[in-house]
């Protein structure tokens, strides 16, 4: 047994993370919010808008189903909880897709390998590695998850995150994976990661300008870190 698995996130704090990061221009949300928390929301929040039309079509027109994303971004905006928890987000934002396709592969290619941080040799950075080629949602995000949190204190006191959304180009998950002969922080120990070439790469600066995109300032998930299982997650792997 693996006393460092990881327990994965649910699928309510999945849909948490994917209605922090939402962009103000998405255009297709996928979900579901059910018909009475919509009508409650009309009727206690729509309606007392200044200069709100609150005719029956303007209703209608609110709350049916193909209104999904006008829905969610007029519940998020409100910024009131009881509304906001009953969103179901089951589709990718777009930062969250561009994690998905290009970030979380480098990651696992060379971050969440069994001889790093998906086995015991990680430090305190501990990741998730699929059993097969799909990546689930869960890991998806949990994986996000523990890396737009991690941080550590360098030994100026300076806090360093790896995932750094106010100055992205320092970002641990970038300055790791130079070059230690090129990186201003190099990443500790005798590993070579070396999957980014310089900071001129096409990798690098396109992974960068994903952190400068994301939400900001860094959201407050309002989810406790995955605490660590005593018997590992039945979809966690650690291979090569």
């Amino acid at each position: 047994r693996d006393s460092h698995a990881i327990t994965l996130l649910t699928p309510r704090q999945v849909s948490a993370i994917r209605l922090a990061e939402l962009g103000a221009d998405e255009t297709h949300l996928i979900g579901k919010i059910d018909r009475k928390t919509l009508q409650q929301f009309w009727n206690d929040v729509m309606t007392r808008q200044p200069g709100a039309d609150i005719s029956r079509n303007a209703e209608q027109k609110f709350l049916a189903t193909d209104n999904f994303t006008e829905q969610v971004m007029r519940i998020k905006a409100s910024g009131q909880a009881k509304y906001i928890d009953k969103i179901q987000l089951r589709g990718d934002p777009a930062d969250m897709v561009a994690f998905r396709r290009v970030v979380h592969p480098f990651v696992l290619q060379n971050c969440a390998t069994a001889r790093c941080h998906a086995g015991n040799n990680g430090g305190d950075l501990r990741l998730i590695r699929p059993a097969g080629v799909a990546v689930s949602d869960q890991i998806l995000y949990t994986n996000f998850y523990l890396l737009t949190t991690y941080e550590k204190k360098a030994a100026n006191g300076a806090t360093e995150k790896m995932i750094d959304r106010d100055y992205p180009r320092k970002s641990l998950l970038l300055q790791y994976g130079l070059p230690k002969n090129v990186s201003a922080n190099p990443h500790p120990g005798a590993v070579q990661v070396r999957r980014l070439v310089s900071e001129n790469s096409d990798l690098f600066k396109s992974t960068a300008a994903w952190i400068k995109g994301l939400a900001f300032p860094q959201p407050d998930y309002g989810i406790a870190p995955p605490e660590n299982a005593a018997a590992p997650a039945t979809s966690t792997s650690h291979g090569p």
